[in-house]
This record gives structure tokens, sequence and C-alpha cells, in this order.
């Protein structure tokens, strides 16, 4: 194949010449649906593209007499009709004998239909969708006098039969519509391209874009002719295969077929259906690898409802508890496939001469369909927030928040502060790092509740830092959704200890102002102004308890996992965790008060840049209040205290120690009975969550740490006061007044 030309002037979605009033590009992974007494139709959207085909239907029309339930059209993904469409030795080779395969031929035979009919009638239907969107916002008159061009993506692999039943689709569904076709990789250059400002792409540069997207990935060379105008040079010949995200729900399949055998095959479809389902929506889209990363999840359930227990496999309750190192076998032959399609790239691209600067991985380990639940959740979201001042073009996920889906929301127009960006938090009855862990949505509004009144109180200055809280601007009960302000160039605490080196000034500096504020906000929460949302929160006990869970449940678990170093210790377990329980059903108890519930270095902001640039403006942000709760403080200072411990321990980081040490002279001194309490939060942290959090050390680490918390529990549970003189918590037992 000749090399080719890609100007983005003439073919780029990104630009439109005068006599064009709109540009429809790109429905990012959009589940459309729109129903009224005479249509419905559902459809998803390609990444890069539009022609994607699930199912149109007008009733009267096409189906005067077969009932067709709505959950068949659902099932069959969006890559069937596509592949329909190709009718390639590939497609049938990949897809032979897929369940909504053959339910996508079933349909089309009940319509009478043919996949490039079924894609006209899907791009009318989207097209008329997009109208009436653009009506609402930019008026009638406009739009019926607008000129819409659209570009259609089709994948690098297709051949020429392929487009060609594309445009014929396109020309009896679009119109009189302007419409261009281009390579779904070059689509992905030339957004890439534009979305990464600034760049150093310079004239002459050849680079690979892999488009991995939910059926296919697709790959091809360019090399820069001109920067602006923007001009690209096809130097290899454009690649491809079938092996993205559909190909990982076909492995999972087997895998689930495999682990429970005979088993299967005797559920329900509807078992059977909540099981993928919970593939999809919990576990595909949630993993990111097999423990390399901290933020990595070393364990998944997978619903099975109906499934007999079997201790041996890990079924019980429903549920089926797989390792990462399980999910990565689905995994790593697809993405196996995908590199060796960038290997070979990059090889062709040398022997033709070129000496390739940049492969650009599009969508690699999002590949489209792995993220189309939250693909959905944040079109949903934008879609509730349209109409507030808070409306946003677009939403990044941020790793932030376990609990909730947090994004950062890019406004349509900046605030009148003008600040250019908002936090959205998005809240499900669920853990967002942990979808098996059920938790009531109802968690958002004593979040906001709380940042709410504390937005009254004023912030802590000490010593030129001051502690501040997010402003809440906006809380949709009905949605769930908590619009808060964004600190877009700041790092948490614990990222920070481990990127800039601290002083032992720069350290005590920060520690007694945190300790000064945290002392403050407990003296706040539990004044009378604060009485009635205390009341809320601890009538609710949903946040305590999940706290207890994950603190004292999972103690008295871990015994299980280093029973050599906690055997001896499991009835002291026990009657900690009793205790605490009992504390917590105790709602008279005047040691339990208004905390922030999740205190850790991982919640605290602060900007991402040196201290001593900053001069005396200082500025830490407390955030995460979705775990606020009615309990005692020294729940806070022990979990803040161990991770600051566990900074120390593993990356040998001494400013924490200094922060810890200075944050208790902030704080101010405390009875003997609370400093036990802090002691026993502090030692039930380094047992549980070292060994459940990857990336602080190998195994024999851990254990080493686990002894440490065990200690600690054990002499706080004894009250030996004097063994914690000179250790790490001995300002918390002798600390002086400030």
């Amino acid at each position: 194949m000749a090399p080719t030309d890609t100007t983005a002037s003439s073919s780029s979605p990104n630009s439109a010449s005068s006599e064009h009033d709109l540009v429809v590009v790109d429905v990012s992974g959009l589940l459309m649906q729109t129903e009224d007494k005479d249509h419905s139709v559902v459809g998803f959207s390609d990444p890069m593209g539009l022609l994607v085909i699930v199912y149109h239907c007008v009733k009267k029309t096409y189906i005067p007499t077969v009932e067709l339930p709505s959950h068949q059209v659902l099932e069959v993904p969006a890559v069937v009709i596509r592949l329909s469409l190709t009718r390639n030795r590939l497609s049938e080779k990949a897809f032979p004998d897929l369940p909504s395969l053959i339910c996508a031929k079933e349909i089309l035979t009940m319509l009478g239909k043919d996949p490039v009919s079924v894609a006209s009638d899907y791009l009318r239907e989207l097209l008329a969708v997009v109208k009436s969107t653009q009506t609402r916002r930019l008026g009638e008159t406009y739009v019926r006098s607008a000129k819409f061009r659209i570009v259609l993506t089709v994948p690098a692999v297709w051949s020429d039969k392929a487009k060609d039943a594309t445009l014929r689709a396109a020309e009896d569904g679009l119109g009189d519509h302007q419409f261009v076709m281009i390579s779904e990789p070059e689509a992905a250059t030339l957004h890439t391209l534009r979305a990464i400002q600034p760049n150093t792409i310079m004239n002459g540069d050849t680079f690979v874009v892999c488009d991995a997207g939910g059926g296919t990935v697709d790959l091809i060379t360019y090399q820069v002719r001109s920067v602006e105008p923007l001009n690209l040079y096809e130097v290899v010949q454009g690649d491809g295969g079938i092996c993205g995200a559909a190909m990982l729900d076909k492995r999972f399949e087997a895998f689930i077929k495999h682990r429970l055998g005979a088993q299967w095959s005797q559920l329900s479809e509807k078992s059977k259906h909540m099981t993928l389902s919970c593939w999809e929506n919990n576990i595909k889209c949630n993993f990111s690898g097999t423990g390399d990363n901290e933020d990595d999840l070393t364990e998944f359930l997978i619903v099975i409802p109906g499934v007999s227990d079997n201790v041996e496999k890990g079924i019980e309750g429903g549920m089926m508890l797989v390792e990462s190192e399980d999910i990565a076998t689905i995994f790593d032959p697809i993405i196996q496939d995908i590199e060796s399609l960038v290997h070979t790239q990059l090889n062709n691209a040398k022997l033709a001469g070129y000496n390739v600067k940049y492969s650009t991985i599009h969508h690699l380990y999002e590949l489209s369909s792995i993220m189309a639940s939250q693909d959905k959740m944040a079109m949903e979201i934008l879609e509730s927030i349209k109409e507030t001042p808070y409306a946003c073009s677009s939403l990044d996920r941020l790793s932030g928040g376990g609990a909730n889906f947090t994004y950062r929301g890019t406004l349509l127009s900046p605030l009148p502060s003008g600040e250019p960006t908002v936090v959205i938090k998005h809240t499900e009855p669920y853990v967002a790092t942990i979808p098996s862990l059920a938790v009531d949505a109802i968690r958002s509004q004593y979040e906001s509740a709380a940042l709410t009144a504390i937005h009254t109180y004023t912030p802590a200055s000490e010593s030129g830092v001051t502690v501040k809280t997010p402003y809440m601007y906006l809380f949709n009960e009905s949605t769930h959704n908590q619009i808060i302000q964004d600190f877009p160039s700041s790092v948490e605490l614990k990222s920070y200890m481990q990127a800039h080196t601290l002083s032992e000034s720069e350290s005590r500096r920060l520690g007694i102002a945190l300790g000064s504020w945290t002392k403050r906000f407990h003296v706040w929460g539990d004044k009378s102004e604060q009485e009635q949302l205390k009341r809320d929160i601890q009538q609710s006990k949903m946040t305590s308890e999940l706290r207890f869970f994950v603190n004292y449940r999972w103690l008295e678990e871990t015994v299980d996992l280093f029973p050599d170093v906690l055997g001896r210790c499991r009835d002291m377990f026990k009657e900690v965790a009793e205790r605490m329980n009992k504390e917590l059903e105790d709602t008279d108890n005047p040691d339990l008060k208004l905390i922030h519930g999740d205190f850790w270095s991982g919640n605290i902001l602060l900007a991402d840049k040196p201290l001593a640039s900053l001069l005396h403006n200082i500025d830490l942000f407390v955030i995460d209040w979705e775990l606020t709760q009615v309990a005692h403080p020294a729940c806070d200072l022990g979990q803040m205290f161990a991770e600051l411990f566990l900074l120390k321990h593993f990356r040998n980081i001494d400013a924490a120690l200094y922060f810890l040490s200075s944050f208790m002279r902030g704080y101010g001194s405390i009875d003997d009975e609370f400093a036990y309490r802090v002691a026993i939060q502090f030692g039930v942290h380094l047992i549980v969550w070292p060994c459940r959090v990857t990336g602080w050390g190998e195994k024999e680490e851990i254990q080493k740490v686990v002894e440490i918390g065990r200690d600690f529990i054990e002499h706080a549970w004894r009250k030996n006061k004097a063994w914690f003189k000179g250790g790490a918590l001995h300002d918390v037992f002798y600390a002086d007044k400030p």
C-alpha cells in the first residue's frame, strides 16, 4: 500500500468549513436510549465514531405480532452487528458461538432486515436525538438552518466491502447531510494530538497509534509532515485484529464455566446474566493489575446467585472470591495480542526506514467497553448538571475517594472566582473500589451536611499554615451527586512526603497546624450547634458500622493470615472488638464525638511544590468526608499516626515522625485512656491494612509490621504506659501542652 496523506483541514473531525454550523463527531461510549409512544431506540456508540448499532424498532411497523423482551435487546453487544457488516473469517473465528451473536441474528431475521438497513435506522435516529438536544440548547431556528458535518470512523482492518456497506448505511440514514469516513486510528491520532497540550510533536516525528476498542484493535504509523496545519503521512499500512474488550467477555465466560464445572449449566439464565453483569460493571472496569501498584485491587467478588457453597473454590453465600492473578489470566492473552500488533508496526516502520519516536496507546487498558459502565455513569452525571451553573464539558475520573466515584469536571463557564474546574462525587449503594461491599448511598447526605456545616467553622492558621475544607457548591439528594471545590495543582500529603524532602522544621510546622485544627474540629463538633447533625449520623450507624467492620472484624480475620505471629492474641482481639462494638451502641457515651472517620495522609492535600517556594502562605485541605461519623476521636488520631509510621517504616521518611510528634503538640495533651485508645487504633491499622493494600513491601516485611501492631495493641490493652516511652507514640502519652 502506498503512503497516504491525512490533512486535518480536510478530513479532521475537529475542523469545520464556514458553510457548516455544527460538527457531529464523537459520542464516546454513550448509551443512547429514547422512548415515546411510537419509538424505542437503543444503541451504543463506538469510542471514536458513530457507526455501532444494536437495535432499532418502530414497534407498529417492524414487530406487529412478536413480543421481544427488552433484556434480549440489551444483551446484544455493539460489536456483534458491527462485525456483521464485515462478514470476514476473522469475525466468524472470534465469535463462532457467541450467544449474543445468535440473538442478534434472530432479531434481524425477526425484523426482516439486514445489518446495513439496521445501521441506517440507527444513524437516522441518532441524528434526530442530536438535533433534538441541540434544539433545546441553541433554538429551533438555528438548528433548522444548520448543516451538520458528520464523521464516521471504521476499523483499520475493515475491507473495502465493509467500508462500502458503511457508506451505503450512512447515505440512507443521514440523508443530505455531508459526511466523511476515516479510520479509527486516524481519529484517535487527531484527537490525541489536540487533547495533549502542550506536546512536543515536531515536523518529521514518526509515531504508532494503537486504538484498542470494544471489538477491534487498530494500529497505524504516521509521520508528521506539518504541525500547523496538522498534516500526517501514513508510512506503514494500517493493521489490527479482533482482540478488544468483547474478547475479554468471552474469556471470562470460559473462565467461570471452567471454575464452576457442571454447576454453570444448572444455573438459571437470570443468575448467569447477573454473573456476567457483575463482571461487566464491577470487575472488568476495576481491574488494573496484579498488585504492582499501590491502588491495585488484589481480590474480587463475583456474584453467582444460586451457586452451591464450595470452600475450595472460594464460593460462599452466592459469591465467589477470585484473586487478581485469576483475573490476569483473562486479560493477559488479549494484552499480549495487542502488544504483538504494536511490535509488528514498530518493526515494519523500522524496515521502511522510519525511526519511531512515540508509541501512543489509545484506550489500551480502558478498552472502551471496559469503561462502558463508568462512561455511562459520567454521561448521566453530565446530563444531571447541565442546567446548573456547574455544567461541564467533560469529566475525568480521579483516583482518590475510594468509597465514591470521583471526577474532575471541566466547567463550560468558569466560576465567578475564576476556577475552571470542580470535583464531582457520585455515590452508589456500594463502595466504589469494593463493589461487593454494600453501603447505603445516604452517606453522601452526611458528607454534604458535614462540609456545609464545617464551612462555618473558621479555618485554623498556625505559623503561616492554614487548614481548610473544600467548599460544597451543590448537592443533589436524588442523584447523590456532590459538586465540590477543586484543588487541581495539589497532591496528597502521603505522596508529597515521598516526592519532596521535608526538613524537620517544615515537617513540624505542618504537623502542629494540622494537630491544632484537628483538636478545634473535635471540640467544634461536640458543641450544641452540631447536635442535630450528630444525631442524624449516629441514628444511621452506617459509617461507624462500616469502620468497625474494616478494622475490628478484619482484625480477627487477620489472625488466620499470620497465625504464628497473632495466634496467641486471638482471644484478646475478640475482647477488643467486643468493647469497641459495645462503645458504638452506647449513644449516650460522652466520649463519642463527631469525627472525620477516614483521617489519614491520603486525605490531606497541599500544593505540589517545595514548601520553601510557598513562603508563608501554605494551605492544607482536609478532604473526603464521606465516612463522617460519631465515634471516639482516637479513631482519627490512630489512623493518621499509623499511616505516618508506615512511611517511616517502609520508606524511611523521617519527616513522617517529625510530623506525628508535632501533631500531638498542636492537638494538646490527652488523658491516658484517650492515649490507650489511640495506641489500639494505631496497632489495629498496622495489622489490618498493609497486608490488604499492595505496594508496602514483601510478605516478610508486612509480617514485621504486623508484629509491631500486635505489640502496640497488647501494651495498650494492658495499660502499660511505660512501654510507650521513647517509641513512635511517645508524644501521645507524654506530650506537654502547647
